[in-house]
């Protein structure tokens, strides 16, 4: 993404726009689910299925898109809602730990060993979630923003780095 659209647009978008749609998508449904699920699904769809922020928008994508969203929401719509009154937030916490793990898979590049290498990768981002799942529940959503935010800064330094040494 650095190549395609600058050092400043990756940052901003790995360290702001990152963490916050990926705190609406993996963790605002924690509380109140049956309102918020429908939502965080329907962005979690474009959000996975059209690249938002590199703007790879393309019409089999966005068709795509819309006909999983059409159909993910009919299925929670008629199947739904008796399974989310019955499934425990410790449940859905620890599935939505699974898929944001799962979800940055897409940060790995091709490897000769890709099992490995994806597990030892998300395994990591699993236990975040875990983790951010929990101060979630205990302390809302800006807090875990703000969290968020911060690890992703942290994890942009190296990238910041690289690019003052590329500069100069």
């Amino acid at each position: 993404m650095v190549e395609k659209s600058g050092i400043l647009y990756s940052l901003i978008i790995a360290i702001f726009i990152g963490p916050l749609i990926e705190e609406f998508i993996f963790r605002w449904p924690l509380k109140d689910v049956r309102k918020r699920i429908y939502l965080s699904t329907i962005l979690g769809v474009v959000f996975t299925f059209n690249k938002v922020f590199m703007l790879d928008f393309k019409t089999e994508k966005i068709i795509l898109s819309l006909f999983i969203i059409i159909l993910i929401v009919l299925l929670l719509y008629f199947w739904g809602a008796s399974f989310l009154e019955k499934i425990s937030v410790n449940s859905l916490s620890i599935l939505s730990a699974v898929m944001f793990g799962l979800y940055h898979l897409s940060l790995i590049k091709e490897a000769s060993n890709i099992i490995i290498v994806s597990t030892l990768f998300i395994i990591p981002k699993i236990i975040l979630g875990l983790f951010l799942n929990k101060i979630r529940l205990r302390y809302g959503m800006l807090y875990n923003i703000i969290l968020h935010v911060i690890i992703n800064f942290i994890g942009s330094l190296s990238l910041l780095n690289k690019s003052i040494v590329d500069y100069l």
